[in-house]
């Protein structure tokens, strides 16, 4: 892969084409208050605020705040063993993701910059991609992914693999001609590709518009692999190189000799699968929460199921697995006007932390 620094200065010749460098550009940096913060608690809301569930900073479930009144408008925080603590402050944009040790958001590509990227305790970077033709796809999706197992993120809808870091920089490389990438696997020279009719659908890539998923190798000549049809979500494995959600609701295993088998029945409940595939976080429904005369109407309860399959049943909006056994669920309480509730903890003893 040719390593690029982020900014509008670089230039990247068509996928599959020699590429080549143009000038390097330092990123834009925003100068913030970056010293972490502890707090008892996030206080209570504006009613046109949101509360998202971003994932695990340094082992820490980690939310995000948005009040679309602030100029940083998402406050990213992590819980850890003193309480509270203040990751990032990002400006507006996309609902924040982490790869373990960074937060990103994609932002608004009228404002002149594509990408917010935060270290916990460090600036904000700011990056933009040049005008070429693989970053002019991915603008049409904007999407952003972190690799699976290191650092760094994924621009899913570019025709291109192009990876970016926190240091200012994007790696990018060719991918087949009529493809765009949709998400890293567990090994780093395989990724998983969409075709580029398939980008081009509205809400694209994502649940709206299942979608035909393609197994390829950095470099080779081999045409890209077709695994399903009918995807509409991907999560990370660590028994194989990735899992897939289908249509019907039901998970699917890729293994790394590229075979593809069904590992859950189908369920219309949304759900994520963990790592290892053994814990399934189900939601019956993400947006309306539970009945709204109830005091605290959305305590995600546990249920085992058959075998060693056990599985978080309730109205949520933002569920994650840290590790293999640890699951997350972000509650939503609609009587209390946007208090949540973040339950974590392992399937077999979840805990329960209040957030008023």
């Amino acid at each position: 892969m040719a390593r690029w620094l982020a900014a509008t200065a670089i230039a990247l010749a068509a996928c599959g084409s020699p590429v080549t460098p143009g000038p390097a550009v330092s990123p834009a940096i925003a100068r913030s208050s970056p010293a972490p913060e502890p707090a008892t608690a996030p206080a209570k809301l504006p009613i046109d605020s949101r509360v998202d569930f971003v994932g695990w900073v340094e082992t820490y479930p980690t939310i995000a705040t948005r009040d679309p009144r602030e100029p940083a408008s998402w406050r990213v925080r992590s819980l850890g063993p003193a309480g509270w603590l203040q990751v990032a402050q990002l400006p507006d944009g996309s609902t924040p993701v982490t790869d373990g040790t960074t937060v990103a958001t994609t932002l608004d590509p009228e404002g002149g910059t594509d990408v917010a990227v935060a270290v916990p305790g460090a600036d904000v970077m700011f990056f933009s991609l040049p005008k070429d033709d693989w970053a002019a796809s991915w603008r049409g999706i904007h999407g952003l992914v972190p690799l699976v197992g290191r650092a760094g993120y994924l621009l899913v809808g570019a025709a291109a693999i192009a990876v970016l870091d926190d240091q200012a920089t994007v790696d990018v490389g060719p991918v087949p001609d009529g493809y765009v990438a949709l998400a890293p696997t567990s090994d780093p020279e395989r990724f998983l590709l969409a075709t580029t009719a398939a980008a081009g659908e509205p809400y694209a890539l994502s649940e709206p518009a299942p979608f035909a998923a393609y197994l390829w190798t950095v470099g080779s000549d081999e045409q890209p692999v077709v695994l399903s049809q009918g995807v509409v979500a991907i999560a990370p494995s660590t028994r194989g190189l990735a899992w897939l959600r289908t249509d019907d609701g039901s998970w699917w295993s890729v293994a790394t000799d590229e075979t593809v088998r069904q590992v859950t029945d189908a369920n219309p409940e949304w759900s994520i699968i963990s790592p290892d595939g053994r814990h399934v976080l189900r939601s019956s429904d993400r947006m309306i929460g539970c009945a709204p005369a109830t005091a605290d109407p959305c305590t995600v309860s546990l249920i085992d199921d058959i075998g060693s399959t056990r599985t978080f049943v309730g109205p949520a909006f933002g569920e994650s697995f840290g590790g293999d056994d640890i699951g997350t669920v972000l509650d939503i309480r609609p009587s209390m006007r946007l208090p949540w509730r973040l339950v974590y903890g392992p399937a077999d003893r979840p805990l329960t932390i209040a957030i008023e």
